[in-house]
């Protein structure tokens, strides 16, 4: 069940119209989860610096159990989820910032109870 978080200052009509479809659709095949579990969450208009810089910017957290769960898994992630968000809005690579947070079974609730 991953879930996905994009906070950015960038505007929402500054964005694709399909952006939210093609970052599930990305999501899916980039992590290997069926497409129904995922979860995208996007909030635009965030007043946000980087060394000081208010230059546009994204912050992606994505969270998921066993896919983002080691160096190696994140290494090759971190590249496409770059690449994936620099081909959808321009975003220089630097401006681009990715936080992975493995979760277990048990730390997701849906329907009333928890996955495990």
């Amino acid at each position: 069940m991953p879930i996905v978080t994009i906070e950015t200052n960038l505007t929402y009509a500054l964005l694709p119209e399909d952006f939210g479809p093609n970052l599930s659709r990305f999501t899916s095949e980039t992590l290997n989860k069926p497409e129904e579990r995922i979860t995208i969450s996007l909030v635009t208009d965030r007043r946000m610096w980087r060394n000081g810089s208010d230059l546009p910017m994204m912050q992606i957290y994505i969270s998921a159990i066993g896919a983002v769960s080691s160096a190696e898994q994140n290494t090759v992630h971190a590249q496409k989820f770059t690449d994936f968000i620099k081909s959808q809005t321009g975003l220089p690579t630097e401006r681009i910032f990715l936080l992975f947070t493995p979760l277990e079974t048990w730390q997701i609730g849906k329907d009333g109870m928890v996955a495990c």
